[in-house]
Parts: C-alpha cells; sequence; structure tokens
C-alpha cells in the first residue's frame, strides 16, 4: 500500500482506509536532491554560529567546505602570521615548479 500522491506529497491519513500513523513526509524536488544528515548538538550549534542571516544550512555547508574558502583561510593564516623567510622561498620554489610542470601523454593502450 502506498500513501503517496501522484505527483509527490504524502496522502492524508483520514483518506486512507486503514489511516496508518505516518512518521514521513515525501517531498518531491525535481532539480535537486535532498539528504537527511545525523550530527551532534556541538555541531549543530557550530553550524548554526557560521550561518549568515538569510543564508541555509545548505549554502552554510557549502561555503564553509569550498576550495575557494581553503585558499582564503590559508592566506588569513599566512597573513596573521609573522614574517617568514623559509615559508616564502618555499612558496616561490612551489610556484616555480607548478608554472614548468608539464603534462604527460596519457597512455591509453
Amino acid at each position: 500500500m502506498t500513501n503517496l500522491r501522484p505527483g509527490g506529497g504524502a496522502m492524508d491519513p483520514a483518506q486512507s482506509d486503514s489511516a496508518p500513523n505516518l512518521k514521513y513526509t515525501y517531498i518531491h524536488t525535481p532539480n535537486m536532491g535532498h539528504k537527511t544528515i545525523t550530527i551532534s548538538d556541538d555541531a549543530y550549534k557550530a553550524l548554526s554560529k557560521s550561518k549568515n542571516e538569510n543564508e541555509s544550512f545548505t549554502k552554510v555547508i557549502l561555503r564553509l567546505t569550498s576550495d575557494r574558502n581553503h585558499a582564503s583561510r590559508l592566506l588569513e593564516h599566512i597573513r596573521n602570521s609573522p614574517p617568514d623567510e623559509e615559508l616564502a622561498r618555499n612558496i616561490e620554489e612551489g610556484m616555480k615548479r607548478t608554472r614548468s610542470a608539464r603534462l604527460k601523454p596519457a597512455d591509453l593502450s
């Protein structure tokens, strides 16, 4: 027995012959999937503190986990650190290696 309306959405239990006790809601979202996750109360509080006004938790998670955010946090850390000549040399050396890197042809045989 299915308790879903055509096109999505839960049926009103009063409309069903046996009126089952429904505990879950079905939400039809044609363009975007949804997942349910379980997090601790501490994680929820930390996520809530990171949330801007009118920002969904999905957007908070994407903002906090984006590659761009990793780079900006690294730059912020470097800017807030005292000058370090060894770090500067290592960054410059890494940049030279990156600029001179060449892709190797793939062997697809």
